[in-house]
């Protein structure tokens, strides 16, 4: 005979009947057992517990009364008892005989279920697969369904049967789900609508969002239109989020029921204000309704399904909720606290958000070997991101011995087209760019162009760089420098090692012009980012054009990560006071540095050595001896995959606040096309919406809510030529970061393209991400709206060159005039700046004002 592992629980439940029908057999005839077993329940007798429970909840030997037998369960279950346990659960899903709590149902159901009883596994199915206490949940419903279904269904639909004879209305609704789905029984539409009025009868929400369903999708008479308003109504009237949506819909559509949009947009906010995602997008598409008021009361969801039931699901939404500061005050450290009991339980998407964390030091120290446990925990669950995370780690050898191998391994298995799966593109491009060089992996240029030809549909500026080296090399392809360019420049948006590769191209003249401005103008971003060679090209070229401060600038960076050349250069400037104080001895201290790496340098020590006293010589030989080289910085992953997760931002810009009640400018071609923007503020990320655009003048008027810090506006007709300008924005965010930046110059020309009055041409250095930033004069005022650079298509085509460093503003006269048509925002707006001030106190206040928006 084979082991059963259930047979323990189906003998509890047999030796519970057995009992319960001895204890009732003399009920009849006096009431010594029901008074005896009381004693023994009394006395802590789980067993006795459950019987006396069982008798009110039926009726037998004593009057029926569902909050006694709710306190018998209780008794009984707190010590243990399937049965027990699984009874409580199924009474506060249904508010019988206790106030009705759905998440404590789950609780209890839980309990039982891990004692192996199929009724509380089919009960949580039931309560995951309509988010009935928790976060709705297809995978955790069907994963206890499944576990139902290895014992005995027919079992599970009696005991359901038996409950809902006695009006137990969560039961009811679950015979609906049973009948309606074929769990156990064959479908039967007609048995399990009989079962969801029952239950609707009673008041049961979830059985009355079903009806309305059912009778919403028929086809044929208005009748069925009547009766499914009726049910979404009254499961509406009861808090559920689903029928309010769908009434919403009802009402906005007027099909078959009185057109309302005033009464629709009164349900479908009630929805929002619980959380409800799809209820959002009714509220955004139909109303053209830009809010977010259901944060604060998805985070109490959450947290009430996180800490009283331990839901995976949603701990994981606390985590990203206190990450990213939604509904809550942004705090990395809860959010570790969260995804890390998430993960605990097998939750992939809480592993990977979890490495993330312990990737980038955010709430907890950086840690490598511990963001190597929890990717490979969520790429061994098959979720790409981590399978691509964990290719990185060993292609670079962090946390990890470098496995080249192992790196193509991880980066193979992210890249592959797997059922329910999209590839992940970066691990795409990383793949290619593995096969076109032969590492990991046997060189096969025509499987790396396949790779990176697709990933490179997807912007992935990785596989532009190396489409644009194996074009400059004629790598499995025709040499062809012109398309080598075109790619590097592609690439060059956020990947430096194509801003490093076309420096070195126009520093050398390969392939095109020799132009050293273009050379350096490559290298700075590079060079700001640590790239050794980078940083002595910059200083090289500003040495050469007279500029000594910023040459011994760079010189000094490159010098401190041993470039033997620029310890050299950086030892002869102190010696001669270029660029910086006369200093001997600090000369004398970078060319033995360079000495000991470089046989030209020994010259150069000998000549300031005679010029040293013993005592200058002796302390330039202990600075050099105790010289440690910086590392160079190990750049963070520009986007969190957290946020991919949550779907990746189309497009970013900058933006800035007029008004103190949230009211901000942008670009119309920033956020006018956006289904969704979120705003970066000082106090976490919100939900904004577009006010009224100008797209004549790429203007936006955006809103969110609460205070915040705000600029004056004046008149850009004061303004004069030469005239200093700032601005405070997020350039190139998947690059530089998410932190402020600030570009200052001067006001170049009153005239945009083709003397376009509209627009100043200014001298800032801008990059991509700056569009929609405010524009500030020398007291903070704002003269004009960032809008971006010459068109370098055009420039090429023009002249045959590249432009640089032209850019363009909004003049603040035509946002004056675009606000003018908005009395209630003109009227808060700020009276502009006179007197003088410091230029840091100018640009704090522009970065209190500034924000970044991000579209999807």
């Amino acid at each position: 005979m084979s082991y059963d592992p259930h047979m323990k629980t189906r003998r509890c439940i047999l030796m519970h009947v057995l009992v319960l029908v001895v204890a009732l057999s003399g009920c009849t005839k006096n009431k010594q057992p029901v008074d005896d077993l009381r004693t023994k329940a009394e006395q802590g007798d789980a067993k006795a517990q459950y019987q006396l429970g069982t008798m009110y909840d039926d009726g037998q030997g004593v009057p029926k009364n569902d909050a006694e037998a709710a306190k018998w369960f209780l008794k009984a279950a707190e010590q243990g008892d399937a049965m027990a346990q699984s009874n409580l659960g199924l009474m506060y899903a249904s508010g019988r005989g206790v106030t009705k709590d759905e998440t404590e149902a789950v609780k209890w159901h839980l309990k039982a279920a891990a004692q192996g009883l199929a009724n509380a596994e089919f009960g949580l199915g039931v309560m995951y697969a309509n988010g009935q206490g928790v976060p709705e949940n297809r995978e955790e419903a069907k994963k206890w369904y499944h576990k139902a279904q290895e014992q005995n269904y027919a079992g599970v639909i009696e005991w359901f049967h038996s409950a809902a004879e006695k009006g137990d209305v969560q039961a009811q609704f679950c015979l609906g789900v049973v009948h309606f789905s074929g769990r156990g029984v064959p479908v039967d539409q007609n048995e399990a609508l009989k079962w969801f009025l029952k239950a609707a009868e009673g008041r049961h929400a979830k059985a009355q969002y079903w009806l309305g369903c059912w009778f919403n999708r028929r086809e044929g008479t208005s009748n069925n239109k009547t009766e499914a308003m009726k049910w979404f109504r009254r499961a509406a009237e009861q808090g559920d989020a689903g029928a309010q949506r769908e009434l919403s819909l009802m009402y906005y559509n007027g099909k078959d029921v009185l057109k309302d949009k005033g009464e629709g947009l009164k349900w479908v906010r009630k929805a929002v204000a619980q959380g409800d995602d799809e209820a959002q997008g009714v509220l955004r598409w139909n109303y053209g309704v830009e809010e977010d008021v259901g944060q604060a009361e998805a985070v109490l969801k959450y947290r009430k399904a996180a800490e009283m039931v331990g839901d995976a699901l949603s701990q994981r939404y606390l985590g990203f909720m206190y990450a990213s500061g939604t509904g809550v005050t942004k705090d990395e450290a809860e959010a570790v606290k969260w995804y890390q009991k998430a993960a605990e339980q097998g939750d992939v998407r809480a592993q990977f958000n979890l490495g993330h964390m312990y990737d980038h030091g955010r709430g907890v120290t950086q840690d490598d070997a511990v963001t190597v446990k929890w990717y490979r925990k969520a790429a061994e669950q098959g979720d790409a991101d981590a399978q691509h995370k964990l290719g990185l780690m060993y292609k670079e050898g962090r946390g990890v011995r470098q496995d080249e191998a192992e790196a193509v391994k991880w980066f193979r298995k992210a890249a592959s087209d797997v059922v329910d799966r999209i590839p992940n593109h970066y691990a795409q491009a990383e793949l290619g760019r593995m096969y076109a060089r032969g590492q990991g992996v046997m060189q096969d240029n025509a499987e790396a162009l396949k790779l990176l030809r697709e990933a490179v549909k997807y912007g992935i500026e990785v596989a532009e760089f190396e489409l644009g080296r194996m074009y400059a090399n004629g790598q499995g392809v025709p040499r062809d420098v012109a398309k080598a360019v075109e790619w590097y420049e592609k690439a060059a948006t956020g990947c430096l090692e194509a801003l490093s590769t076309l420096g070195r191209m126009y520093a050398d003249g390969q392939g095109v012009k020799k132009d050293e401005q273009m050379a350096a103008a490559y290298f700075r971003k590079p060079a700001e980012h640590d790239n050794v060679d980078a940083q002595f090209y910059l200083g090289y070229f500003y040495a050469k054009n007279y500029n000594d401060v910023e040459a011994a600038k760079w010189y000094r960076r490159a010098a401190e990560q041993n470039n033997a050349e620029a310890q050299n250069n950086l030892g002869i400037m102190y010696a001669q006071g270029k660029g910086v104080p006369k200093d001997e001895v600090e000369a004398y201290k970078w060319l033995l540095l360079a000495g000991a790496l470089r046989e030209a340098a020994k010259g150069n020590i000998e000549i300031t050595e005679s010029r040293l006293t013993p005592t200058q010589r002796a302390e330039g030989q202990r600075l050099a001896r105790e010289f440690q080289a910086r590392k160079a910085h190990r750049e963070e992953s520009p986007v969190s995959r957290e946020a991919a997760e949550q779907s990746r931002p189309e497009s970013s810009g900058s933006g800035f606040f007029i008004t103190d009640d949230g009211y901000l400018i942008t670009n119309q071609h920033v956020a006018g096309k956006g289904a969704t923007v979120l705003v970066l503020t000082g106090s976490g990320t919100i939900s904004a919406k577009v006010v009224k655009v100008d797209t004549a003048n790429d203007l936006a008027l955006l809103k969110v809510e609460g205070k915040f810090a705000s600029l004056p506006v004046t008149s850009s007709r004061s303004v004069r030529l030469g005239s200093t300008a700032a601005t405070v924005g997020f350039p190139n965010v998947g690059l530089q970061g998410f932190s402020p930046k600030l570009a200052k110059g001067e006001i170049a020309s009153l005239a945009g393209v083709q003397d376009d009055a509209r627009h100043f041409q200014i001298s800032l250095p801008l990059q991509p991400g700056n569009s929609g930033g405010a524009l500030v004069d020398e007291h903070g005022n704002v003269i004009g709206i960032v809008k971006g650079g010459l068109s370098q298509k055009a420039a090429i085509a023009t002249t045959g060159t590249l432009a640089e460093n032209v850019n363009y503003a909004v003049k603040s006269s035509y946002l004056l005039s675009f606000l003018e048509s908005i009395p209630e925002v003109a009227a808060k707006l700020k009276e502009p700046i006179t007197t003088d001030r410091k230029f840091e106190d100018v640009i704090k206040d522009v970065e209190q004002a500034a924000v970044l928006v991000l579209v999807y």
